[in-house]
């Protein structure tokens, strides 16, 4: 039983420093400044987004924390996200934003370079009030920060459309 025991928690341990060592995360870590567009819709006109947020790596190297403020030109709130490395290329977690009400689910993998995540994002949409399915990749730009964006599919003709594109560098 003993054996066991520590047997899982070996397993458990090395898990937590593999995702203490993700470089995804690694590179998300720090202060930073959001510059990017948002479009409500697919026939929405898109709006300059600004953003000031705080990644952490946080649960013993496990996950990263995300906390700021996004605004658009009539309206701003809150960011909040946690992502957590599942082990063999999976993740999973929620964020809260100004498009979201409510927290959206998200779950997904890494890239196939290791340079970023994609991850499905399933949200209750602040304006609409409709479900959204989009989906977001988060990938670490070569000369420093990340680019966070959103492709979303129109219910109307199923044709996809960015949603937002934000880039991400240091404050």
């Amino acid at each position: 039983m003993r054996r066991a025991v520590a047997a899982g928690l070996a397993i458990v341990v090395s898990g937590q420093v593999a995702a203490a060592d993700n470089p995804v995360f690694a590179g998300l870590v720090g202060d930073w400044i959001g510059d990017g567009m948002v479009r409500r819709g697919p026939d929405a006109e898109p709006e300059r987004v600004f953003c000031r947020v705080t990644n952490a790596i946080v649960a013993d190297g496990a996950a990263l924390e995300q906390e700021g403020r996004c605004a658009v030109a009539a309206n701003s709130g809150p960011i909040k996200g946690l992502i957590t490395d599942l082990g063999s290329g999976e993740y999973g977690g929620t964020l809260e934003s100004i498009a979201t009400d409510g927290p959206a689910t998200l779950s997904g993998t890494g890239t196939e370079d290791g340079s970023g995540l994609v991850l499905d994002t399933r949200f209750i949409d602040r304006v609409t009030g409709e479900p959204v399915v989009s989906v977001t990749t988060i990938a670490l730009v070569p000369e420093g920060g990340y680019r966070i964006t959103s492709e979303r599919t129109n219910p109307r003709d199923g044709e996809t459309f960015t949603a937002s594109e934000i880039v991400f560098s240091a404050n």
